[in-house]
């Protein structure tokens, strides 16, 4: 944590609510800080990419939404047998 600590932005937002959130995220201030970070990067090169949790992708398939998804499944090898299973 320290090692990184000048990379560390702190910012004061009136509550951790999405329009505080985007609110603080406009000020042309903080773009510029974030502006150049390997996330915002990633998000310009790959803006046609969307990340959601499991719980998110059943439920688009259970409303029948999903035109294609696609499971990036390295992280299952830490995640118990069973477990496994509901991904497959």
């Amino acid at each position: 944590l320290l090692e990184n600590k000048s990379k560390h932005i702190f910012i004061h937002c009136s509550s951790g609510y999405k329009y505080s959130l985007q609110k603080v995220l406009q000020d042309p201030a903080i773009q510029s800080q974030l502006i150049d970070t390997k996330f915002t990067r990633y998000l310009i090169i790959t803006s046609d990419k969307v990340f959601y949790s499991w719980d998110h992708v059943r439920k688009a398939e259970k409303k029948r939404v999903l035109k294609c998804y696609f499971f990036q499944m390295n992280h299952l090898n830490i995640i118990k047998t069973q477990t496994n299973v509901k991904y497959k």
